[in-house]
């Protein structure tokens, strides 16, 4: 190597442990890599065969990057790649010597023609909001209306969004019971356990009150009242981790996969379902004549020690004896699930189940359900209503003539 040569890399030493090198900490590692990129090509130049003592001179990290795994013969002159970052291409000097090729220690190597790219994961795609049919305009934003006999959709709105269901819940709470074989004939007390401490919400149900199961179970269903189904839970075998338990194992065998229950009331926010997983609870829930007569129960008067208790249903199109003819119904309310309403009831001698979710204002859900009753009249007549109305027409021609 030539004088010239020596010096440049000796240059490179002195950088690191020179004043300037103390003073600014930060130069030593750039004027070291000029220096050696400086050092290479003025050798290169003086094209003096010393390849072994450059590579002394280089960094151990980049001859470990570029050490073949068996000991290679010294290399003519040749190109050398200059030092830059790995994000552009290499510069390569041209010397008289084929030019070999150098991979720097961050170079990406390019996968082989025929590796295919590792597969990726696509998010499952969000369910489309289906349209209402024409001619029906409802005010609640998740609605499934089904025929009962055929399963048949009717109409559909948003039928798989997961969303809080609030005392909805009650029917698998009503189902895990009667499913138990509990005695219903027990008398249970209630305790300051079956106080909602996450809402505190009132309750006419104090501590120290009695009740049998039946009684706790009618005005879960009828009124909804959350201390009657806390009591309900708490007193299961195993408590209330073995009722959740139970309710989820029992929404799991049932097939509705987007459900999950965290407490026996509903209260919780995360007691979350779709309007497709409520119908096959209410499927279920109406093959049990217990929750078809306590949740169309129009009232009743409990007395726990000597006071009077009267409760009235929660759902007023059961409570105005009008000509509704609802076989189970279940209302919820919370903030984060809104207005909620599920029914079973017989429209034109079709059983129809309804579900309607997330509504606003204490009205709403009910109108939604007059105007869906109003819409299956006019646009889904049955067997039964056509012969209804042949009858109807039959018998004002035979009054005027």
């Amino acid at each position: 190597m030539g004088q010239h040569s020596r010096q440049l890399l000796t240059g490179i030493d002195y950088d690191f442990s020179s004043r300037r090198s103390r003073r600014y900490g930060h130069v030593p590692l750039l004027a070291g890599a000029v220096g050696l990129t400086t050092a290479l090509l003025v050798w290169a130049y003086d094209g003096t065969d010393d390849s072994a003592q450059v590579s002394e001179s280089l960094p151990a990290v980049q001859q470990t990057a570029t050490a073949p795994k068996e000991a290679a013969p010294t290399l003519p002159a040749a190109a050398f790649i200059t030092d830059v970052p790995a994000t552009q291409p290499a510069v390569v000097v041209a010397s008289a010597e084929p030019a070999i090729s150098i991979t720097p220690a961050a170079t990406v190597i390019e996968p082989a023609p025929d590796a295919k790219p590792e597969a990726t994961t696509k998010p499952k795609p969000q369910t489309p909001a289906q349209k209402l049919p024409r001619g029906l305009s409802l005010k609640s934003s998740v609605v499934l209306v089904v025929d009962q006999n055929n399963s048949q959709i009717l109409a559909a709105r948003h039928a798989e969004k997961q969303q809080p269901i609030a005392s909805l819940t009650k029917l698998m709470t009503a189902l895990v019971v009667l499913e138990a074989g509990l005695p219903m004939d027990e008398v249970i007390t209630i305790s300051r356990d079956d106080y909602d401490s996450l809402k505190h919400t009132y309750s006419r149900l104090v501590s120290g009150d009695k009740f049998t199961r039946e009684q706790l179970l009618l005005l879960a269903l009828m009124s909804s009242e959350n201390r009657a189904a806390a009591a309900l839970a708490r007193t299961f075998p195993g408590g209330t981790p073995a009722f959740v338990a139970t309710m989820n194992a029992k929404a799991s065998k049932l097939g509705m996969t987007d459900t999950h229950f965290i407490d026996s009331s509903g209260l919780s926010e995360q007691n979350v379902s779709t309007a497709q997983d409520l119908v096959r609870l209410i499927k279920a829930a109406y093959a049990k004549p217990t929750i078809r007569k306590f949740s169309t129960q129009v009232e009743q008067t409990v007395k726990p020690g000597k006071r009077k208790l009267h409760y009235v249903n929660s759902n007023r199109l059961v409570r105005a004896r009008n000509d509704w003819r609802i076989g189970l119904q279940k209302t919820g309310y919370t903030n984060e699930a809104g207005r909620c309403l599920v029914m079973q009831s017989q429209i034109d001698g079709r059983p129809v189940i309804m579900v309607l979710l997330d509504s606003y204002g204490s009205s709403t859900r009910f109108a939604d359900a007059k105007r869906i009753r109003s819409w299956i009249e006019r646009t889904h007549p049955t067997a039964h209503a056509k012969a209804k109305a042949t009858d109807t027409a039959d018998s004002g021609v035979s009054a005027t003539s």
